[in-house]
């Protein structure tokens, strides 16, 4: 009797071990099951548009997981904490943001409203302007100048060629093309138009009629057919990708208390430092007196932006090549020594942008030393003074005053913006952590 109870105890131990490491098991297979569910249940609301916060507790079965969403750049970590009794597992994955390519290949892209350069002004690179780009004394445009349509180019020195329906009072370096007259302009290679008037031409000249006081120092070529006025050219950014923009900052949630106050207002100043995005601010942002702002990711405002006073706006270095989104609804206003930072990759910038539309109004003012990378309103006018500086400016309209510069840098030729949920999403790992 002692033998067989001896025997059957040692089987009845090892069958309740047997069950333990079982249930153990199972246990911890639905963790993982609970664990992948909450990233599944996350990356389905991320890429959905849907709306997710910082921290979820979400039930399944009869365990519990505790998803948290953390956003640098263009990448969203996802980590879920499955827990079934005492058995947890973690599961994290990585989601890449899809971009879109935008070409800046001109300094100054101007709509209807013109290009207006004052006191000194210029534009280092080349400008295409749907209207008429009108200058003063020491206007400088170091390449290429093109104006559209029946606009014209005035009082202008153009390092480059120059093309419009008609030039005058302006310098050439380069050719010179117009379609109806070339009034008082030195043109440093060959010019083409209807007719020359009190103009010279260092090389050769193809025109209909011509004045007594014009002077071509190479062959004259008439008659001639003078060039077409230029076509009219869209803005790089639709209004499709700008709302795609607004969405991916809303899935990042509304600015609240403590970081917005009761009215969504956004403000540092004097020193102090803050990470903001994805974001959607339904008031002011206003960043002043030497503060610093981290962008983590795409921030949308619904009011006014005010930067000023040697504050800093950066982005995080998450970003990497890729470039940042700072939006308004409302018009914006840089001024005294405020700078803008990429991700610390010569390919990354940022781009402020307003979406007001106010076609006569200035929406964007940029002045006192302010260095800026990329300002765009397409629905209203941009207006530089006090030597002011930018990468890229375009806008319905541009006005240059007080000697503010636009400095084109060649990279902006191919940026990558995060685009937003409607664009997708790569997933780059996902794998168990610790």
């Amino acid at each position: 009797v002692f033998a067989s109870l001896t025997v059957i105890g040692g089987l009845t131990f090892f069958s309740l071990q047997e069950v333990s490491i079982n249930r153990a098991f199972m246990r911890s297979t639905e963790s993982r099951v609970i664990a992948e569910a909450g990233v599944e249940d996350a990356i389905y609301r991320v890429v959905s548009g849907k709306q997710i916060g910082a921290s979820e507790d979400l039930g399944a079965g009869k365990g519990t997981t505790t998803v948290t969403v953390t956003t640098v750049g263009t990448t969203r970590t996802i980590r879920s904490a499955g827990a079934r009794e005492s058995i947890r597992q973690n599961i994290e994955s990585a989601l890449e943001i899809a971009t879109t390519g935008t070409s800046f290949i001109y300094g100054a892209l101007v709509g209807d409203g013109g290009l207006e350069m004052k006191n000194g002004s210029r534009v280092t690179g080349s400008v295409f302007s749907n209207g008429s780009i009108i200058g003063a004394s020491g206007a400088l445009v170091t390449g290429d100048a093109y104006a559209a349509g029946l606009s014209q180019i005035k009082e202008v020195t153009v390092n480059g060629n120059a093309q419009a329906n008609l030039i005058d009072a302006s310098t050439v370096g380069g050719y010179a093309s117009s379609t109806t007259k070339l009034d008082d302009v030195t043109v440093g290679k060959d010019a083409h138009a209807n007719e020359l008037d009190d103009t010279t031409v260092t090389k050769d000249a193809y025109y209909n009629v011509t004045d007594a006081t014009s002077v071509v120092l190479g062959a004259r070529v008439s008659p001639t057919t003078p060039p077409a006025n230029l076509s009219a050219i869209a803005f790089p950014i639709a209004d499709s990708t700008v709302v795609s923009w607004k969405n991916d900052a809303a899935s990042g949630g509304t600015c609240a208390p403590p970081q917005c106050d009761a009215s969504g207002n956004f403000k540092i100043s004097t020193g102090e430092s803050a990470a903001l995005g994805p974001k959607k601010i339904t008031g002011k942002l206003e960043v002043d007196n030497g503060a610093i702002l981290t962008v983590n990711g795409t921030l949308w405002v619904v009011g006014d932006i005010i930067l000023s006073n040697n504050c800093v706006i950066r982005l995080n270095p998450g970003y990497g090549v890729s470039s940042g989104i700072i939006i308004s609804d409302g018009k914006l206003t840089i001024s005294n020594n405020c700078t803008f930072q990429g991700s610390g990759s010569p390919e990354s910038y940022i781009m402020v942008l307003s979406d007001k539309n106010a076609p006569g109004e200035e929406i964007m003012t940029v002045d006192n030393n302010s260095v800026g990378v990329i300002y765009y309103a397409a629905k209203g006018w941009i207006k530089f003074s006090n030597n002011a500086v930018a990468k890229q400016a375009t806008a319905r309209g541009i006005r240059l005053d007080n000697n503010a510069s636009l400095v084109y840098e060649i990279g902006l030729a191919n940026l990558k913006f995060s685009a937003g949920p409607s664009a997708g999403y790569e997933v780059k790992y996902w794998k168990e952590v610790e």
